[in-house]
């Protein structure tokens, strides 16, 4: 049954999922000067949800025997990796943008906007040139991206460094959301690498994907759901400062 399946492999991660999303939003309308962009992330959430559900449609279609949807059987569509392809590149372009933002250099920003651009035409260039799209996950989009990323979150420690933004640092939203995010794909990218042993032919490798996998996302999401809230808290307190006192933007 799908509702079986879905609920032994993905309902705590959705669970999850919608748990971040939500408390991004509740940090929104808390918090009357919300971090700069921190829009684009709540939003970026909610999309995640959104794909999640519909990348559900394969497993539906097959516990189902395609009685809803036989119009996708035997086709390209039929599996959920286009939409996932397209999903990565949103994915990174969203990232770009937020951290490119929290730039203070403005050399750094425009080196990182004209990166961005690159990558994005580059990634969607790789999908149309090759048959991959419909086939299999792109590794282009997916390291290629991730280096970017890990490159741009370094660059943002070390303008954070140099700032006094620095003796604030553990009220910081991006701050936490940099580490969520650089502790998972640091995690993740391994594992997607040797993605082609994840076949019936290698149960051991397929089992290990999922736990890793699985363990990240728990990790990721619980992070972004603690530090919303903890957020939320902190500006409230501090949406009034002390004259002469400095608080973190």
């Amino acid at each position: 049954m799908f509702l079986d399946y879905f609920i032994e492999n993905f309902l705590v991660v959705y669970i999850l999922e919608i748990g971040a999303a939500l408390a991004g939003t509740y940090y929104l309308r808390k918090t009357r000067n919300p971090v700069p962009n921190s829009k684009l992330i709540v939003g970026y959430l909610w999309l995640v949800v959104a794909v999640e559900t519909i990348g559900l449609y394969p497993a539906f279609n097959y516990f189902t025997d395609f009685s809803y949807m036989p119009f996708l059987k035997e086709t390209s569509w039929e599996r959920n990796i286009w939409l996932y392809n397209a999903f990565q590149i949103i994915t990174f372009l969203i990232f770009y943008i937020f951290f490119t933002n929290q730039l203070q250099n403005k050399k750094n920003k425009r080196i990182f906007k004209f990166i961005t651009v690159i990558f994005v035409f580059t990634a969607i260039l790789n999908l149309i040139l090759t048959d991959i799209f419909f086939e299999k996950s792109s590794a282009y989009s997916f390291i290629m991206g991730t280096f970017i990323l890990i490159t741009l979150i370094f660059v943002y420690y070390f303008e954070l460094l140099k700032s006094d933004k620095i003796l604030y640092f553990y009220k910081s939203l991006v701050f936490y959301i940099s580490v969520g995010l650089l502790l998972w794909y640091v995690t993740i990218t391994p594992i997607f690498i040797f993605n082609k042993y994840f076949t019936s032919a290698s149960p051991e490798f397929v089992k290990l994907h999922s736990t890793i996998l699985n363990i990240s996302n728990y990790f990721l999401y619980c992070m972004f759901i603690a530090t919303f809230i903890i957020c939320s808290s902190n500006k409230q307190k501090t949406s009034k400062p002390l004259p002469g006192k400095r608080y973190l933007s």
